[in-house]
């Protein structure tokens, strides 16, 4: 089994999105986790989007990059710059293969509640893009 790590900067939204989605939609041939740069606290918002979707983030536990054995993952994506260059300075073994999935962070999102679920349902479809062009049609 195929197993991989996504990371993002807080492991509150981006990367917590991508893990529940693989483990429900590819969950018999691929092993998903999650991590952040720091270990931020869970987010109300992603909670929601996910429900939407019928995927339950609900039991996540954020997780530190720095306390995940990144050498046991065959894949580590990353969801932002910082990430990226986190994963980076790893210095990983050549056969663990990383990528960089481009998807806008919620850093300066105000407003109303209703405002901020719309920018929080386009990060799911960006992440959720990614997900199926990566992985191919999901099989749940």
């Amino acid at each position: 089994m195929k197993k991989v790590l996504f990371v993002c900067n807080l492991n509150a939204v981006r990367s917590v999105l991508a893990e529940y989605m693989v483990n429900q939609w590819y969950g018999d041939e691929v092993q998903a986790e999650s991590c952040g740069v720091i270990a931020g606290s869970p987010d109300g918002y992603a909670a929601s989007v996910a429900r939407d979707h019928n995927i339950d983030i609900t039991e996540h536990e954020a997780r530190y990059l720095m306390d995940v054995a990144a050498t046991e993952f065959d894949e580590i994506i990353s969801f932002s710059e910082d990430a990226a260059l986190e994963v980076k300075r790893l210095k990983l073994p050549s056969h663990i293969q990383t990528h960089y999935f481009e998807v806008r962070d919620m850093i300066g999102i105000s407003g109303p509640r209703e405002e901020r679920l719309v920018v929080y349902r386009g990060i799911f479809d960006d992440v959720k893009t990614h997900i199926l062009r990566h992985f191919g049609p999901k099989s749940g």
